[in-house]
């Protein structure tokens, strides 16, 4: 998951939904200014990552794509097909992340959800529910880009505390994975 500024200037790149992954090209989408037009400036590693969508996604993002087809249609050589972005305008330039991240707060109040929801706020939901279903730190952090597992771990310690239990469990099964007998500990003599 990444962050939505990053999102608003992905690149089709003509991968078929129906595979397991999506290439993440992220780009950043430089606000304009008075001195200069927006434009896409390069990430911070300046790789591309592979980030698996559940069937589900592919899925949304193939009907997406299908609408994406029709506007294409309806613009006919005015369409920015040049771009080739999963998320647009119907005429295919940009969105705009601000103008986006409002409409999503509009749409968030209307819901009532918490004061603050927003866009980042589902990255940190996402990231904090696989973390709870024992999802592997690494797996996590590797899914959101960090720099590093440290990042992740220091972010999202509280999805992770208190799981001890879960871990004491664990063992026993795996040094008892037959569930055989357990004999109590006659101590040391």
């Amino acid at each position: 998951m990444s962050r939505f500024a990053k999102w608003c200037s992905v690149p089709n790149l003509n991968v078929p939904y129906t595979q397991t992954n999506l290439i993440e090209r992220l780009h950043t989408l430089s606000p304009a200014s008075s001195a200069r037009p927006r434009e896409f400036k390069g990430t911070k590693t300046e790789e591309p990552r592979l980030v698996s969508l559940p069937a589900s996604t592919l899925a949304a993002l193939d009907h997406h794509r299908q609408k994406q087809a029709a506007f294409r249609a309806q613009f006919g050589p005015d369409y920015r097909a040049d771009l080739d972005l999963i998320f647009a305008n119907p005429d295919g330039t940009p969105l705009k992340p601000d103008s986006t991240s409002a409409a999503v707060s509009l749409l968030f109040r209307r819901l009532r959800l918490p004061k603050g929801a927003s866009l980042h706020s589902l990255r940190h939901s996402h990231c904090s529910l696989l973390l709870a279903d024992g999802v592997d730190l690494a797996t996590v952090s590797e899914r959101l880009g960090h720099s590093s597992v440290r990042v992740t771990s220091e972010i999202y310690a509280h999805a992770i505390r208190g799981r001890d239990q879960e871990a004491a469990q664990r063992w026993d099964k795996l040094m008892h994975p037959c569930g055989g007998s357990r004999e109590e500990p006659t101590g040391v003599n």
